[in-house]
């Protein structure tokens, strides 16, 4: 199973526990990189269990040419499985369109942020590096201006992609609907969204408030998922086609929900999920060390979603997951609290 990891925030300071700081992330990214990691895109991945699908990392980036998989093909890339997977060499990234690429790990990229850089943006990535390499799937949480200024720039120093939920009704907006403690942060706005899309990052929803979908009604969950969707596809130009339940929180109702309005998977927080339509992901925090991060990539789990499949470390690391995660929730405990007192008070003075 490819480890899915997930972050919020890359900054220096914040008073949650759901950040990293730039040079923990610089470390992560740096260890992925050496240690042979590609990052996935998920344009097909639908369904659990998928595994092998086409990689996002260019490596090799040297003078003028990609080194990635000339006639590399996955054919088949329906359900859960890769039919199959055809590659003949690592000597031309044909029909890429790109010009001047220099350096050698993607620090410069000529054209890059076009339509002639095909597959980047999961509609066929072909460059994955070595043959038989290892990979990631690396995605972030409510999609905060901090990523488009810390986490992006580390992110084409190693060629790396990612996927990026954003909480719709606050794109280019404060986070009004976290509890910051008068630290205010901005959102991504839509012109960042698209340079993103344009540069191979795939653009998921996060809802329209960031609620929790199990405690309000569910028609209003469901304009939460509907409406958010078609709210990022007017202001993208394209279909989304994956979910990220606010604080990790769903049920039967919500899956269902989620596959009437077209996604086609949803992502929660806890990483022992691996089901139909939805699939678990590994939290990286302000406390994780290096030697915590590694843990976080040893699932071992190749189609089994039985405890006793998974690695110890992994165990360890996916049970201090769950305890932050549970802890997260009194955001959205908080937030109503505070709304209601605030009706209250509203109704006193008149």
């Amino acid at each position: 199973m490819i480890p899915i990891l997930t972050y919020h925030k890359v900054t220096n300071f914040d008073v949650s526990g759901t950040w990293v700081t730039p040079l923990q992330f610089e470390q992560q990214m740096r260890y992925l990189y050496k240690s042979g990691y590609t990052t996935v895109t998920v344009q097909e991945f639908k369904g659990s269990g998928v595994q092998g699908f086409k990689g996002s990392r260019v490596q090799g980036f040297k003078g003028s040419r990609v080194q990635g998989f000339k006639g590399s093909r996955v054919q088949g890339f329906k359900g859960s499985r890769v039919q199959e997977f055809k590659s003949s060499g690592v000597q031309e990234f044909k029909g890429s369109g790109v010009q001047g690429v220099k350096g050698s790990r993607g620090q410069e990229f000529k054209g890059l942020r076009g339509q002639e850089f095909k597959g980047l943006r999961g509609q066929g990535f072909k460059s994955s590096g070595v043959q038989g390499s290892k990979q990631v799937l690396i995605t972030f949480d409510d999609g905060y201006e901090s990523f488009y200024q810390k986490a992006l720039p580390v992110l084409l120093k190693y060629g790396f992609r990612a996927l990026i939920f954003v909480v719709t009704k606050y794109i280019g907006k404060e986070n009004l609907w976290d509890v910051s403690f008068g630290r205010k942060e901005r959102h991504l706005n839509s012109k960042e969204l698209q340079e993103l899309k344009n540069m191979g990052f795939v653009i998921g929803s996060h809802t329209r408030t960031h609620p929790d979908l199990t405690q309000i009604p569910i028609n209003k969950a469901r304009e939460e998922i509907f409406n958010s969707k078609l709210e990022l596809e007017d202001k993208l130009g394209e279909e989304v086609h994956f979910l990220s339940y606010p604080f990790g929180r769903y049920n039967n109702a919500i899956i269902k929900l989620s596959l009437e309005s077209g996604y086609k998977l949803s992502f929660t927080s806890n990483p022992l999920v691996n089901g139909e339509g939805v699939r678990g992901r590994m939290g990286v925090y302000i406390i994780d060390g290096l030697a915590d991060f590694k843990a976080k990539l040893q699932v071992h789990s190749p189609q089994s979603t039985i405890h006793s499949h998974y690695s110890m470390p992994y165990l360890i690391e996916a049970r201090k997951c769950q305890v932050i995660n549970f802890f997260s929730r009194g955001t959205w405990i908080w937030k109503k609290i505070h709304h209601e007192g605030s009706k209250a008070g509203r109704k006193e003075t008149m």
